[in-house]
């Protein structure tokens, strides 16, 4: 019988949780069986020791089985689904370059199922911004459905999924860093894209992610990591760890790989959740006068290109500027609001 003081004796000297353990530590989460100083012990105690493949691949392999009634095959798109996200964590307090993606992405032709969650340790997460846009968190999964098979993207609110991510967010906001819930959360998509491009703040991150996602047997992915930013960034060179045909190879990026020159990451800092959303309209609208921004929002959509099988990061890339300037990503909330689905919007 596995007892919950015995495995955090076991966390407290630094050394690996088994499968069996981690899972036995998040069934007790998800069924609300562990106060608030023992949940506490169980996310600092895991980061402070560095988080293990195993312990990855036990707490997603938990979630998904207990919460399988959620997990929902996607049959009617034609295409491979997509995902984008940054881990979070970096408290840099950044624009919200993984939404601004997804956005400029799903017009390039990319359909993207993109799973977010409200802000923990930054200025916005991708949840208080597509909320503050008027896009409904809560719709239902054949809306979203709807959605990604007509427009290429839907966002999927993890706490409309898992309720128990819920029970948890007022503990994660105090504690202002990342924990294995921001590392699970991406692998936990209710849609199960095949394609994942994930950026993680630590690179002690990089190895078990890269093999977790081999373990779940995505098709391909990458994760990157830039000088503490979870996001391929222009403001140093990025560490990729890429995932493709089961194999895995380490590499990295210089904002040349893109044909783009290096950047302040001053130029990318938010002020607000309002001052986020104007950002990311203004991008959308093509109407965006940061460069910085717009050369950083190309990378990441150019290189989910290449995970999408369109192999030249510089022609991605202008693809990508071309598609920005053009405006015709705004087009994306338009349609919304003249279909009902956005009502009281902030555009």
């Amino acid at each position: 019988m596995l007892i919950l003081q015995n495995i955090l004796n076991k966390l407290y000297n630094f050394r690996h949780l088994s499968k069996k353990e981690i899972s036995h530590i998040f069934s007790m989460i998800i069924n609300k069986k562990v106060n608030h100083s023992q949940l506490v012990a169980i996310l600092i105690s895991l980061k402070m020791k560095g988080i293990h493949t195993e312990e990855i691949i036990g707490a997603v392999n938990t979630i998904r089985n207990y919460t399988n009634s959620k997990i929902y095959n996607i049959t009617s798109s034609k295409n491979i689904i997509s995902d984008i996200v940054g881990t979070g964590g970096d408290n840099l307090h950044t624009l919200n370059i993984s939404t601004s993606s997804a956005f400029i992405a799903a017009s390039c032709g990319i359909k993207i199922a993109k799973h977010i969650n409200s802000c923990v340790s930054s200025t916005a997460g991708s949840a208080d911004i597509i909320s503050l846009l008027g896009y409904p968190l809560n719709h239902s999964f054949i809306d979203a459905q709807k959605l990604l098979n007509n427009y290429n993207l839907c966002f999927l609110f993890a706490q409309k999924y898992y309720s128990f991510f819920s029970d948890i967010m007022a503990v994660r906001k105090q504690l202002k860093t990342y924990t294995i819930f921001n590392i699970v959360g991406p692998l936990i998509n209710p849609f199960q894209p095949k394609i994942i491009l994930i950026g993680v703040s630590d690179p002690r991150l990089l190895k078990p992610m890269i093999y977790t996602l081999k373990y779940l047997q995505y098709y391909r992915a990458a994760v990157v990591y830039c000088r503490g930013m979870d996001e391929i960034s222009l403001h140093n060179d990025t560490i990729v760890f890429e995932l493709y045909n089961q194999k895995i190879h380490n590499y990295i990026l210089t904002p040349k790989s893109f044909g783009l020159n290096y950047i302040s990451i001053k130029d990318l800092i938010g002020i607000s959740i309002k001052d986020n959303t104007k950002k990311l309209i203004q991008l959308l609208k093509g109407q965006c006068q940061n460069i910085s921004y717009i050369n950083t929002v190309a990378a990441n959509v150019a290189f989910l290109l290449k995970l999408n099988g369109y192999d030249n990061l510089i022609a991605n890339t202008r693809l990508a500027i071309d598609q920005i300037y053009s405006g015709s990503s705004y087009n994306y909330i338009a349609e919304l609001i003249n279909q009902g689905y956005i009502k009281n919007h902030y555009v």
